[in-house]
């Protein structure tokens, strides 16, 4: 199968990165979405959608999912730099909730070693 270029006129623009990391440890969401300042900022229904949706205030309009396995998605950015800004907000309010020892491991070999983003291929 061959393909034919673009035409040179095509203008391509950048609307919304989705990007995930691994923060190296499981999470506690239960511990996190009833504590003070996550209840306010977050939502956690887990028999609807495993992770925590945060909406921080300092990192609009970027989302973070955030899974019990210590991986986050974001999405809602144009730039790596941008989400690296929001990691680093929001990666000392989920210290607390660390799980060091999850009894359920979901080890594989994909996860992603902390601060390495990548971006999830267009669906």
């Amino acid at each position: 199968m061959t393909s034919e270029p673009l035409p040179s006129n095509r203008r391509l623009e950048v609307q919304n990165l989705i990007i995930r990391t691994d923060v190296g440890y499981h999470i506690d969401l239960d511990g996190l979405s009833s504590s003070p300042f996550f209840e306010s900022i977050s939502t956690y229904e887990p028999e609807v959608f495993r992770a925590a949706i945060v909406r921080h205030p300092d990192i609009t309009p970027i989302v973070a999912l955030v899974f019990e396995t210590g991986r986050i998605v974001f999405t809602g950015s144009k730039t790596k730099r941008a989400v690296n800004r929001a990691l680093d907000i929001i990666e000392p309010e989920l210290v607390p909730f660390a799980i060091h020892n999850p009894v359920m491991s979901d080890a594989s070999d994909d996860v992603l070693p902390k601060r390495c983003f990548e971006a999830i291929p267009g669906q």
